[in-house]
């Protein structure tokens, strides 16, 4: 009985690719899953050395992501077409020898075709995928355990076993890390603020995605203070620019250590004016200890700069308060004033839930931004319902159904993010879920839709609605 070997690219899908061994561990246990070709000796080949490990697994499992097809190397070529690149040289093995080969669709990517994919991986394109989404990761992991159970021959009830012990350690080693963790070298306990865990979190879905909680609970056991914890996560934005934009929006939530808690709050008792406390990003006031030889270097040079900008900020507050009051700006007579009608008052536009226009503002709402009449304004992108959208479709296409899905047996739902012309032409389409047989089919045909103008404030606007396309094999 061979293990589970994962293969990835770590620019491409290493959150999910961890989410996925995890997964898989609880199931299978630690001695059969296998994700990362290390310890090969020095001076060995390493090509010989995957292979070795290749040859030993089951089942391959290929993490693929949106990027895993183009990714490129420092040179720009890429790094499929390099003959050492490790996921070339582990997908190549395993198709060699015959090895069941899983692709695994993450993040929305599609599989790769067979002219897109160097010799020696072509065979990938004919296999049959696992899609794994962030919405339904559960119910789609259990999909593909239970396929992986029947090419290894695991049973249920021994997977449960093996689960339930592999748990059982895991538990057992993050609360011993989290023990050692929880001392520092001077034997007091340290802390992250929870606050600071979900704001760093928030920031961190920006960049890569709802994977970003995981990622900051895993790191955040290993790190002692925020400032680690976002040097940390950091690493897992790919692009250079962004990853120097998060770091420079961090925001400053400091590590309070328990053991200085009361000491320090002591201190600030008897330290006068208004420099005995400075404000936390939560709101609450961290009280500092009054500077002495053995403590005066815990000072972060941070602090100073934040005083600095605080005392710069006031003054300016203060000129610009003294400006306005010796030096009032002349205002407009009354009978200059333009008159702001609610026919040109700017709003925002809104999710529109009927097939008609809302009401026009009142006479009395007060006006937030006039527009010149000469510079008439076009109304922006409106959202729609599908229940209003398919009162408006005029032309329907019906897709044809892929013959390989039909031979394989593939049905389902695909979702569709459509953006639509004033003129009722389907302009963009972005897929939201599906499966990667169906979704070519079904953009062919809602290309080819039209639509009534869809009419708001007396005028044709461009929408954006939601489209539903379903495959169902007759007959089952």
């Amino acid at each position: 009985m061979g293990a589970v070997f994962v293969s990835y690219r770590r620019s491409d899908s290493q959150g999910e690719a961890g989410r996925l061994f995890d997964d898989l561990v609880k199931h299978f246990g630690e001695h059969m899953v296998f994700m990362d070709v290390a310890g090969i000796e020095a001076g060995r080949d390493f090509r010989k050395a995957i292979e070795e490990s290749v040859a030993k697994c089951g089942v391959l499992l290929v993490v693929v992501g949106p990027e895993w097809l183009n990714a490129k190397d420092e040179r720009g070529a890429r790094r499929l077409d390099d003959p050492a690149d490790f996921v070339r040289i582990e997908t190549a093995a395993a198709l060699r020898r015959d090895i069941p080969v899983i692709p695994v669709l993450v993040r929305a990517a599609r599989m790769p075709s067979a002219e897109h994919l160097p010799e020696g991986l072509k065979e990938l394109a004919y296999r049959n995928c696992i899609e794994l989404t962030h919405a339904r990761w559960r119910s789609d992991i259990q999909l593909l355990i239970d396929a992986l159970r029947r090419l290894l021959g695991v049973s249920s009830q021994a997977g449960t076993r093996v689960g339930a012990n592999a748990a059982t350690a895991a538990a057992q080693r993050t609360q011993q890390e989290a023990t050692e963790l929880s001392k520092r070298e001077d034997g007091s306990s340290a802390r992250i603020d929870p606050a600071a865990l979900q704001q760093v979190s928030r920031e961190l879905a920006l960049r890569i995605g709802p994977i970003a909680d995981i990622v900051v609970k895993r790191a955040a056991s290993r790190c002692n203070s925020v400032e680690d914890l976002y040097l940390k996560v950091a690493e897992e934005i790919d692009s250079p620019a962004d990853r120097q934009e998060f770091l420079l929006k961090r925001a400053p939530v400091p590590l309070i250590p328990l053991a200085d808690v009361a000491g320090a709050t002591t201190a600030a008792k008897n330290t006068s004016g208004p420099m005995g406390s400075l404000p936390l990003s939560e709101g609450r006031a961290a009280p500092l200890k009054t500077a002495s030889p053995a403590t005066g270097t815990r000072l972060s040079s941070r602090w100073k700069y934040l005083l600095l900008a605080s005392t710069g900020g006031a003054f300016l507050i203060l000129m610009l308060v003294l400006g306005i009051r010796f030096f009032p700006s002349k205002e407009p007579a009354p009978s200059q004033a333009p008159q702001t009608s609610p026919q040109e008052t700017h709003q925002e536009s809104v999710p529109v839930t009927t097939g008609t226009p809302p009401p026009p503002a009142e006479a009395s709402a007060p006006a937030t931004r006039a527009t010149d009449e000469s510079e008439p304004r076009s109304p922006r992108r409106v959202r729609v319902p599908q229940e209003v959208s398919r009162e408006l479709l005029i032309t329907t296409i019906l897709p044809v159904y892929p013959p390989l899905a039909r031979q394989a047996h593939v049905q389902g739902t695909v979702v569709l993010d459509a953006d639509i012309s004033k003129d009722g032409i389907v302009e963009k389409l972005t897929t939201i879920s599906g499966h990667p047989m169906l979704i070519p089919a079904a953009v062919d045909a809602v290309k080819q839709w039209r639509y009534k103008p869809y009419v708001l404030k007396g005028e044709p606007v461009a929408v954006n609605t939601q489209i539903i396309v379903n495959f169902t094999l007759s007959g089952g």
